[in-house]
């Protein structure tokens, strides 16, 4: 029997790995165990609110981090899309890395409703600047919304920082880059560097990476090009990464992570042997 090309197995085994994940995920449910940490946790404070934001904003980036496995899964099908292959994984870098950092196990309560907060209060700042920059009338309310989440964040022991006049104008602790983020939670920093030189067009990166040269006497051409030992690097990193976030929320709702573990560690080795047997046909 012959066996599929390389890139075919990859794919496979990478959508075996979300179906058998997402099935036993979904088996979960949606409440933590009654013994888990995150059960606890919800009684810890006045109001369970701010943890269940928490929760929520990790589960939402694990589901995003989903889609760029996905999209990346697209980006290797034939014809492969030399670009946009990288461009996902530096995708799930980024959502593994920051749901890793709200969902971590670790944390004590109050640790985990200022990263909320920081996480959000991010975005809110993000929206106020796009809002600005299309309408700078428009962003009153985005403003008053940010203004609004600070005060929260403040009523319920998030240190803040005030300006002269004592308005909040932000908190103590924001939310870290992102690059500081991945290197801290899933110590990918210079691949996430890597990334995001593709990201943003550098030619440095393309030329190496989504592009080969092809010889010419009167000027340098190049060829869209993506070799499939990259394709298996980019896979395990975003394999690896993925990982995290969903082992996190495990820990914290009280889920059995056996299973998943045995998916997860049998996909990478899988990875590892189809990268053996290209290995052994190039010597």
């Amino acid at each position: 029997m012959i066996e599929p090309h390389p890139l075919i197995q990859i794919i496979n085994l990478i959508d075996g790995l979300h179906q058998k994940t997402g099935a036993i995920i979904n088996g979960f449910g949606h409440d933590p165990k009654s013994d888990s940490i995150a059960a606890n946790e919800l009684t810890s404070l006045g109001s369970p609110e701010p943890l269940k934001n928490a929760y929520s904003q990790g589960s939402l980036l694990i589901e995003v981090g989903a889609d760029h496995l996905s999209a990346f899964l697209r980006a290797v099908t034939q014809p492969v899309l030399t670009v946009s292959a990288w461009t996902s994984i530096r995708g799930v870098l980024e959502v593994a890395a920051i749901s890793t950092w709200l969902l971590d196990d670790h944390l004590a309560v109050k640790e985990r409703v200022a990263r909320s907060y920081a996480y959000r209060c991010d975005g809110l700042m993000e929206q106020v600047k796009f809002i600005r920059s299309d309408n700078p009338t428009d962003s009153v309310k985005a403003q008053k919304r940010l203004e609004d989440v600070l005060d929260q964040a403040k009523t319920i022991g998030v240190q803040t920082r005030e300006d002269k006049s004592g308005r909040i104008v932000g908190l103590s602790q924001p939310m870290p880059p992102v690059t500081e983020l991945v290197r801290d939670q899933l110590n990918a920093e210079s691949l996430f560097r890597l990334l995001s030189a593709i990201v943003h067009a550098h030619p440095w990166a393309l030329q190496q990476l989504s592009f080969r040269r092809i010889d010419d006497r009167q000027q340098i051409l190049l060829e869209k090009n993506l070799d499939i030992e990259m394709i298996l690097i980019l896979a395990t990193t975003g394999l690896r990464a993925f990982r995290k976030p969903i082992e996190c929320k495990c820990h914290l709702f009280g889920w059995p992570t056996l299973e998943l573990g045995t998916i997860f560690d049998q996909s990478i080795e899988g990875l590892g042997q189809i990268s053996k047997k290209i290995s052994s046909t190039k010597t």
